[in-house]
């Protein structure tokens, strides 16, 4: 897996995916609360890779949900890092599976449409964008994914103390570095 990094805004690529999937949940009778932060620090990432984590969570989440239930998306400062976590009230995942989720192809749940892949490929994507990945939960209660990924840390102090409006979010001009699974880097201007 080839990731080209740059400076880029989590929060649009959260709610571009919390968005794509508002109409599936309601069809569901499914409710996605997602209160959008006013600002979080950019990260570095590839945004196509981090909106598919967002996507795949999302997707299982509503998947394993059935109608009534609530599916709550946050993001947030946490350390270093910037924090998502996205619970559901799902039908959950039993002790003996949980281990085992992250593995490519495995399924705990058969009763279920889908591949097995998904959260194998959310592993790969955040390790690779050196964050963690993290499920709780508990067969017949809901699962809770957090995933943390690291802010830019030059401006970890400034956000801390204030918020830097002059500091640009988006997709302005910077080095480009393209991170490859096995661990080179390719830069280029």
């Amino acid at each position: 897996m080839t990731l080209m990094m740059d400076r880029m805004d989590l929060l649009a690529e959260l709610s571009e995916a919390v968005y794509m999937f508002q109409e599936r949940a309601e069809r569901d009778q499914i409710s996605i609360e997602y209160q959008e932060p006013d600002f979080l620090i950019p990260v570095i990432g590839d945004k196509n890779r981090i909106k598919q984590i967002f996507v795949n969570i999302l997707e299982n989440a509503i998947k394993y949900s059935d109608p009534g239930g609530t599916i709550k998306v946050e993001c947030f400062p946490h350390g270093a890092m910037l924090r998502t976590v996205i619970t559901d009230n799902g039908c959950g995942i039993s002790k003996e599976d949980l281990p085992k989720v992250k593995e490519r192809f495995y399924k705990g749940n058969m009763t279920r449409a889908g591949s097995g892949i998904g959260l194998a490929v959310v592993d790969e994507i955040v390790k690779l964008h050196h964050g963690e990945f993290m499920i709780e939960s508990e067969l017949g209660i809901g699962t809770k994914v957090t995933i943390d990924i690291p802010a830019m840390q030059e401006k970890m102090q400034a956000a801390d103390s204030i918020l830097d409006d002059s500091m640009p979010v988006g997709n302005e001009p910077t080095d480009r570095m393209a991170v490859r699974e096995d661990g080179a880097d390719d830069k280029e201007r």
